[in-house]
């Protein structure tokens, strides 16, 4: 029987070779077997995607394809018709035999051989990552006459396969130009609160377009109130009756407006007035402000209604009596309106609660009151008007009946809207810069330790 011969380890045979360079200029050699594939050079380290047959005529000595137009592409092919291929030639490579670790992708020219060296295409779990510092450790040379490896490897994502490249930081040597900043158009987006301004600013807001429109369109309600009250005044029972009942929805609409004020600037933190009737919603925008501000009228001048209803006081008493109970009202009167307004529970109408809240205004509440009895002496003089002074001095001093002329009543009509509307955007900035001292309840949740239960230990 004849020995077998045996079979060397690597197999020696000739095939079609794919030649190009690495972006380091470094030619590479692989079969073309492997078009279309990936290969890392032995120099630079980079992996490098190996061109296909086609594309070995766009590709230029630096390793980069070459972008031609169509019609380019179109003469280059057909003067390229019927001749081989450039860069392609005949070439011997080793390849490993079954059961061998190694695998040789360079050219056999000696220079890194099956035997020697490992395979130069890592896998994926010997890529390091991008924060992995483990990759800088020097590496040793391949030979004597190469050129010798480059003391970083190339990092790659290993999501997405990209070459993670370091970037060259280079201080700026341009002088510093200062940073244009523009005027901010809308208070809400600056964050530009009315909150830690004085108290001038509310004066200023109010002669915004915005709120002078809001304003007029009060004003407009006010003299159509006027006019009803004047037609009234011509005519005798049942046309009274009926011109009242139709001024009684508008007056209804100022005092809920007034009301939708204090919320608005208030505990919404706006800082313009708002629309007329808000939302057009006739629970939340009307009825709810209307019943809030006549409650607040009602708790803060009911004792003066009784006073002057009753026996208990002497005649000449009374006019002292009224005049002590208004001021106590006047005075009382903003701290009730942003109770009821924003308490939320009618727990904080208490006595020692409102106290506390005019105690906690300091020198807001002050200015609020203040503003209260201007707004209220204006007021008294648009609806009244000469029948607040008494007969005796009216004929003595005849001058006053020029008082009585409509510039006179609708000038003091625009004075007592601009000062009713301060008033109310002022006592909304009562709370919103000392709400958090204010004595109320059921405003936020005070957490309690509680003991935890006793739980035996079944084990």
């Amino acid at each position: 029987m004849q020995p077998v011969a045996r079979l060397p380890d690597i197999i020696l045979f000739s095939t079609g070779m794919i030649s190009f360079p690495c972006h380091c200029g470094w030619q590479l050699e692989v079969p073309e077997e492997l078009a279309g594939g990936e290969i890392q050079c032995p120099n630079c380290f980079k992996l490098n995607d190996v061109p296909t047959l086609n594309d070995l005529t766009n590709l230029r000595s630096d390793g980069t394809f070459e972008l031609k137009d169509n019609d380019q592409d179109r003469k280059s092919t057909q003067s390229s018709a019927g001749r081989p291929t450039p860069a392609v030639a005949a070439a011997t490579f080793a390849i490993p035999v079954a059961g061998s670790s190694f695998y040789d992708l360079q050219p056999n020219e000696g220079l890194v051989t099956a035997a020697s060296s490992p395979s130069l295409r890592e896998n994926v779990h010997s890529i390091p990552l991008a924060s992995d510092d483990s990759s800088l450790s020097v590496l040793p040379m391949v030979s004597a006459d190469l050129v010798p490896l480059p003391l970083r490897r190339p990092r790659y994502d290993p999501e997405t396969g990209q070459l993670i490249e370091e970037l060259s930081i280079v201080a700026d040597e341009r002088p510093a130009s200062p940073v244009l900043t523009s005027k901010p158009t809308l208070g809400y987006a600056a964050g530009r609160l009315l909150s830690d301004a004085p108290l001038r600013p509310i004066a200023l807001e109010l002669l915004m377009p915005i709120n002078a429109l809001v304003m007029a369109f009060v004003f407009a309600v006010h003299v159509g109130v006027e006019l009803i009250g004047r037609s009234a005044a011509s005519f005798t029972g049942v046309m009274t009756f009926f011109f009242l009942c139709l001024s009684a929805p508008l007056v209804a609409f100022i005092l809920s407006h007034y009301a939708v004020v204090i919320e608005e600037t208030g505990p919404e933190a706006r800082d313009e007035l708002p629309r007329p009737l808000r939302n057009v919603n006739f629970w939340e925008d009307f009825w709810v402000p209307l019943g809030r501000m006549l409650i607040s009228l009602a708790l803060t001048f009911a004792p003066l209604a009784i006073v002057l209803s009753g026996h208990w006081v002497p005649e000449s008493w009374k006019s002292l009596v009224s005049l002590l109970s208004v001021s106590a009202g006047i005075i009382v009167l903003p701290a009730i309106l942003i109770t009821v307004i924003a308490g939320g529970t009618w727990l904080n109408l208490r006595p020692d609660r409102i106290w506390g809240v005019m105690r906690a205004g300091g020198a807001d509440y002050a200015v609020t009151v203040l503003l209260t009895v201007v707004t209220t002496a204006i007021y008294l003089w648009v609806i009244f008007g000469l029948y607040l002074v008494p007969d005796a001095t009216f004929y003595t001093h005849r001058w006053l009946r020029y008082l009585d002329h409509p510039a006179v009543t609708y000038a003091s009509m625009i004075l007592a809207i601009y000062f009713a509307h301060w008033v109310c955007w002022q006592m909304g900035m009562v709370y919103r810069r000392h709400h958090e001292q204010f004595p109320w309840v059921f405003q936020r949740h005070v957490p309690q330790n509680r003991p935890r239960p006793f739980i035996p230990d079944r084990s």
